[in-house]
């Protein structure tokens, strides 16, 4: 549907309008609606629909033709990201090089953005780069690219109606990189057709080729309404029925292999693939909160008086929670169960985090591991990630500058699918505040505290992250 504004400023559904010009849409950025929640960053688009039909995709939303907005509309918005002081401008456009107009647009995003005080980045198909387009890109001031190659296999690429030329491929990135564009290059594990030895040989292939600046492996998902996602039954597709809808198996192909990919994944980068965000309450700076500060909440238990949901008053959602507990209180289990329980039934879809006091025993946290155990949480089913997978809720403490998460006894069994399948994990403590390897008291600290000592990671927040 599309959402329509009453005369005295409130919003309503209505039914989906036929496909027809744009020009008559309202620009949600220079119509003032996004108000100051840009955090210096304009994701625009400049075309709705796509040219191609990738079976994975439901970019095209089954419209017959590629619809364009108004040249002069686009550069109006940016116009009015510059004179705003944003810094980046985000092209959504499925494919940007295959906009109808692309060089007269790219000619216009280099009059406007004369200056280059904005960045440009943008989804598309790199065998499209010719050297005059590349150095109209480079003019304009784009600074990245994100191109899905998807697989190497010709097989995988035909069934899912995608093309591959390697030697227009390797072109059009040497012509980006060198008008010193960078390149990030996608690939997809859980194809039909591709097993897991066609995934590590895409993988090869891109980082032998030197054809990338970032390259990152993503798990198929069967999204509803692709192609993939309705003939499931006949390519033998298994996948979760729930968010995200990661696929499970394919012939030749097991959860099990998907997972392993990642791993090989990881090995060949040399670095965490999956790592963990860091809890916004910890965040370096007050400005990381912003965007969602009144949904980030920290709640402060370090007496057995203090216990009780006044922190949550006034408060009815929530995007995250941190809380921090005394020594007393963790021990103390009747006092906050209840609270906590509570609270997850009013926020389902929170992120938690507890802070408890760095000599706290594996004993101690039991409760807590109980009380989520029992929690469902969408961001608990990513079985893809080389570590970790429960992702919603994490206990951590902070001692002499160091900042480390507790291994959740989970780990510690294989994660069972929906299905049936199971994937191996083991216990990890992600370690913060160090770039080298964990210090003596440390490893010390820890070993008191577990028999079999668990792995021990550096912790790096994601790069995105503020």
């Amino acid at each position: 549907g599309a959402l329509e504004r009453r005369k005295r400023g409130s919003r309503y559904f209505i039914k989906a309008l036929r496909p027809g010009s744009l020009a008559h849409w309202p620009s949600a950025y220079l119509s003032g609606a996004l108000g100051d929640q840009l955090d210096g960053v304009l994701w625009l688009e400049t075309v709705r629909g796509c040219v191609y039909r990738c079976a994975y995709c439901y970019y095209h939303k089954q419209l017959p033709r590629l619809r364009c907005f108004p040249l002069t509309r686009v550069l109006e918005e940016v116009r009015r990201a510059s004179k705003d002081g944003l810094k980046e401008i985000v092209f959504l456009d499925p494919c940007f090089t295959r906009h109808p107009h692309l060089k007269d647009l790219l000619d216009a995003l280099v009059s406007v953005n004369r200056d280059q005080r904005l960045r440009f980045s943008a989804e598309l198909n790199v065998e499209d780069i010719d050297p005059q387009i590349a150095r109209k890109m480079a003019k304009a001031a784009f600074q990245e690219v994100e191109v899905g190659l998807q697989s190497t296999n010709p097989k995988t690429l035909h069934r899912i109606h995608r093309r591959f030329h390697p030697v227009r491929f390797l072109e059009g990135v040497r012509r980006l990189q060198a008008e010193g564009i960078k390149v990030m290059v996608d690939i997809i594990a859980g194809l039909p057709g591709d097993r897991f030895s066609d995934i590590c040989r895409s993988l090869d292939w891109v980082i032998e080729k030197e054809a990338y600046d970032f390259l990152m492996l993503y798990p198929l998902a069967l999204l509803p309404a692709t192609e993939l996602r309705q003939k499931a039954h006949e390519l033998q597709l298994s996948a979760m029925d729930r968010p995200p809808y990661l696929v499970t198996g394919a012939p030749g192909l097991s959860a099990e292999d998907i997972h392993a990919a990642f791993r090989y994944y990881e090995e060949r980068m040399e670095e965490d693939i999956s790592p963990l965000e860091m809890p916004p309450a910890l965040a370096k700076t007050s400005n990381a909160l912003d965007p969602l500060r009144k949904l980030c909440h920290l709640v402060e238990w370090l007496h057995p008086e203090g216990v009780n949901d006044r922190g949550f008053q006034n408060r009815p959602t929530a995007y995250a929670l941190t809380l921090r507990m005394g020594k007393e209180v963790l021990r103390t289990p009747r006092l906050w169960n209840p609270v906590l329980k509570n609270y997850l039934q009013s926020n389902p879809y929170s992120l938690l985090s507890v802070e408890v006091p760095a000599d706290s025993f594996p004993e101690d946290l039991e409760p807590l591991w109980k009380l989520f155990g029992e929690h469902r949480h969408a961001l608990d089913r990513d079985y893809t990630v080389t570590h970790t997978p429960y992702r919603s809720f994490f206990i951590f403490s902070r001692m002499k500058g160091l900042t480390w998460k507790w291994p959740d006894p989970r780990e510690s069994t294989p994660f069972v699918l929906s299905d049936g399948q199971t994937v191996p994990f083991h216990p990890v403590v992600l370690l913060a505040g160090t770039d080298k390897n964990a210090p003596p008291w440390f490893l010390e600290h820890i070993a008191k505290r577990y028999p079999s000592p668990p792995e021990i990671r550096l912790w790096h927040p994601p790069d995105d992250e503020p």
